[in-house]
């Protein structure tokens, strides 16, 4: 398949997103543990995600998915810039704004990478699915790529804050005695508590912090100037694609000759009824490059409202939600909890950067198997080995005694998690498309609703 530009461009915006959002958005439970602040951050976000979900079709369908997209990637610029500094004042109006990109951002992605691998599909429409699976193929291992790459980058940077304050003669190098009885599952961050180690949270060094924000900014501003000059304008909420120059005029002389055999074979035929049957062929190629008319915006909110509604008592996504919900809350247990309890407490801040690295890693390896497994042998098997995945992991983190010496158990269970999630995620989303495929758009905004219920949880 020859090189998509334009979809490439949009890929290296993903990459750039992903790194920065994703890398901050995993250690803010862990930079804010004071008061729990980092939790109510999170928890904030998917609230105001769960309201601001309800309008994102109405913007999307009457803004376009472009701006959608560059108004979720400017959001999160502000999350990440919020996390500069740890107070009420910062984290918390990060949150929010955290809540508004997932939003936006998670419904737009989708129809975006769809957008492209139908627009690659145009000139051979009998190949859609093919080149839409490929497409979002590419889209998905890029996202969570970009995971081990943003978390990689954190590691590194917090390794070498430990390291220079191990040889800074200002710096109190005494390694601290853990106690290992206040993590796990026995992390209830109870104030003295988490101030008595709070260098297990947070850089040796305040400078750290600043680099890492500041960096992870300048790669989310290349990431939106990415996308502003290089992203087409011509992404319509209803996945309609303009058929480029070159494919309307093949389009438009392929008809015109399918018209003129069509004629010829009738003996009843004349060249008045061809002539027509030619401007007729014309004004539908006009028409379908013609961006949609104008309409009001309440007509947009109504329509997208009932829509919504509609398909959310739908019995089969009431049944799919529950499995959203479970998703969302698993993923939230990871990024809130783990991060903080398990990796944090018992390995260290600089290590949690490792712990997601393995966690998406997994993740990314699962999403591929799982699709297989499922073509071959439908999603119950899949589905049934993720679930005894995770009662496993949730079992041995409660009853789990930590010691000196045991701690790299902390690394399987972010493997195993990510194995889960992997088959979870994969296989849920592809339900949503499945079952509603003929309101794509609706279903993907609505999984992004039902997901973030169970992230608030």
């Amino acid at each position: 398949m020859a090189t998509d530009v334009p979809f490439t461009l949009f890929l290296s915006g993903v990459l750039l997103c992903g790194c920065s959002t994703m890398a901050v958005y995993c250690l803010v439970s862990s930079l804010n543990v004071d008061e729990g602040l980092g939790t109510w951050s999170l928890a904030l976000a998917y609230v105001s995600s769960l309201l601001v979900a309800n309008v994102t079709p109405v913007i999307g369908c009457y803004f376009g998915v472009k701006k959608l997209l560059i108004t979720a990637e400017i959001s999160w610029l502000l999350f990440i810039l919020g996390n500069m500094h740890s107070s009420y004042y910062t984290v918390l109006p990060a949150g929010f704004f955290l809540g508004c990109g997932e939003a936006f951002g998670w419904t737009s992605l989708p129809i975006i990478t769809t957008y492209f691998g139908k627009r690659r599909a145009s000139a051979d429409p009998a190949s859609m699915k093919k080149h839409v699976r490929y497409y979002t193929g590419f889209y998905f291992g890029v996202l969570q790529g970009s995971g081990v790459v943003g978390n990689g980058i954190t590691f590194a940077a917090l390794h070498i804050d430990q390291s220079l304050a191990r040889v800074d003669l200002t710096y109190n190098s005494t390694e601290r005695n853990i106690d290992y009885s206040v993590c796990g599952a026995n992390d209830c961050q109870i104030g003295n508590i988490t101030s008595a180690s709070m260098e297990q949270y947070t850089p040796a060094f305040p400078i750290t912090r600043y680099v890492l924000i500041l960096f992870y900014s300048v790669l989310m501003i290349c990431c939106i100037l990415l996308h502003s000059i290089f992203l087409p304008n011509d992404i319509h909420w209803n996945l309609t694609t303009p058929k480029s120059n070159v494919h309307s005029e093949n389009s438009k002389e392929a008809l015109e000759m399918a018209v003129l055999k069509s004629k010829s074979r009738k003996t009843e035929s004349n060249n008045s009824e061809i002539t027509e049957e030619k401007n007729l062929v014309t004004d539908s190629i006009r028409t379908e490059n013609t961006p949609p008319e104008t309409v009001s915006l309440l007509t947009v909110f109504t329509t997208t409202f009932k829509a919504t509604i509609k398909m959310s008592f739908n019995p089969k996504h009431m049944l799919v939600a529950l499995l959203s919900i479970y998703n969302g809350m698993t993923i939230g247990y990871v990024v809130a909890e783990l991060t903080r309890a398990y990796a944090s407490c018992i390995l260290g801040v600089r290590k949690v950067g490792v712990c997601i690295m393995l966690f998406s890693s997994a993740d990314c390896i699962f999403s591929l198997i799982a699709g297989k497994m499922a073509g071959k042998l439908g999603r119950n098997l899949p589905y049934f080995i993720a679930f005894i995945i995770d009662i496993g992991l949730y079992v041995f983190s409660m009853h789990w005694e930590i010691n000196a010496g045991n701690e790299w158990p902390v690394y399987i269970i972010f493997l195993m998690f990510g194995c889960s999630d992997g088959i979870w995620q994969t296989l849920i989303t592809a339900m949503y498309g499945e079952y509603f495929i003929k309101q794509q758009q609706v279903a993907y905004n609505l999984w992004n609703v039902m997901l973030n219920v169970g992230l608030l949880i």
